[in-house]
């Protein structure tokens, strides 16, 4: 008799993809406090040594899933543009970042930081400041007048995050259309 390939077979390079995955689910569910990896674990569909394996605790994960959401898009050097991109690689990023899965890890960072400051905080610090200089790099190549350039770049994208999870809360179906399109009055403002 002939024995049949595994139901779930996977390439061990694929797993910690996997493993952060399901991490970012668990996350946006249940936040950081009351995320555990043995759920994390039973959504990637492995076992709790596995997921060991890849990554040490709960705090090496969570950052692994701030990095795929945001940090590494904004470091692979040039924002990647598909075809139905628009030409400005910033309204594209920030198109991104008002949706739902993205506006649930801000939420996080800023309402759990303060009561875990190791590692939501220090992943927060992390987040914001190569958020801040892929902005600054931005302002810089957009020929922009010296008085235009904001003194802080995360200022370009606070009103409209802050919009995002005020209007999501309330349960306005259109958040991310109205949160769009408040920074893209902003970044318009500053090239008047």
């Amino acid at each position: 008799m002939r024995k049949s390939a595994p139901k779930f077979s996977r390439r061990k390079d694929a797993r910690p993809g996997e493993l952060v995955e399901a991490a970012r689910l668990e996350f946006i569910e249940h936040g950081y406090g009351d995320a555990k990896l043995a759920r994390i674990a039973k959504r990637a569909g492995v076992s709790n040594g596995t997921l060991y394996h890849y990554f040490n605790d709960k705090a090496e994960l969570f950052e692994a899933v701030f990095r795929a959401a945001f940090v590494d898009p904004m470091t692979a050097g040039v924002l990647p543009l598909p075809q139905e991109a628009p030409s400005d690689p910033l309204l594209f990023a920030l198109d991104r970042l008002f949706e739902e899965d993205k506006i649930a890890l801000v939420s996080i960072l800023l309402f759990e930081a303060q009561r875990y400051p190791d590692p939501v905080g220090s992943t927060a610090s992390f987040v914001l400041t190569t958020v801040e200089q892929a902005l600054t790099v931005y302002l810089q190549s957009a020929d922009l007048p010296a008085d235009r350039i904001p003194t802080s770049p995360l200022s370009l994208i606070s009103q409209s995050l802050g919009l995002a999870i005020m209007e999501r809360a309330r349960g306005e179906a259109d958040w991310a259309s109205i949160s769009r399109s408040a920074v893209r009055e902003q970044l318009a403002k500053l090239k008047e």
